[in-house]
């Protein structure tokens, strides 16, 4: 996964401090997300090859924070996105978050687009920034309780 998402943040220009292109977990996912009972990393795996994934971090006792979602270039397009997110939001749901919040990017249009047809609503400004990620300029959040977004402060 380290490498899909490296490669993915290097061909639009994001591979740079306050990015998930240095953050000190990417080379070791697996033992970052085990550790904790309510967050989850998911894997999309084709015939033993990773193509792709997502996973959800406690953020708060109500809240938790969509990370890493990022698909290989030869599967962009085709909806894994769209499924790793709902799988995400289902499983964090489950584990019993009331809001699901993210940080990314207008570089990543896209993204954005995904995440506002998953009903995310954009914030004014960020919740606590414990990854470290200032590089983010747009906030989103999504609640798991109901139809519409409550502000997570």
């Amino acid at each position: 996964m380290a490498t899909i998402i490296r490669k993915s943040l290097k061909a639009v220009g994001l591979d740079k401090p306050g990015t998930a292109y240095f953050d000190p977990s990417l080379d070791r996912l697996a033992e970052t997300y085990v550790s904790d009972e309510r967050s989850a990393y998911f894997v999309l795996d084709d015939q033993g090859k990773v193509m792709g994934g997502a996973g959800f971090a406690l953020l708060s006792d109500d809240i938790c924070e969509l990370q890493k979602l990022y698909v290989s270039e030869t599967v962009r397009g085709q909806g894994w996105g769209y499924r790793l997110t709902e799988t995400v939001i289902a499983e964090a749901r489950a584990a019993g978050f009331k809001q699901l919040y993210l940080e990314t990017t207008d570089v990543l249009a896209q993204a954005v687009s995904l995440y506002e047809a998953l009903g995310f609503k954009a914030l004014d400004e960020p919740l606590a920034n414990v990854n470290g990620h200032h590089a983010m300029t747009i906030w989103m959040v999504k609640d798991l309780k109901g139809s519409s977004a409550e502000r997570p402060f």
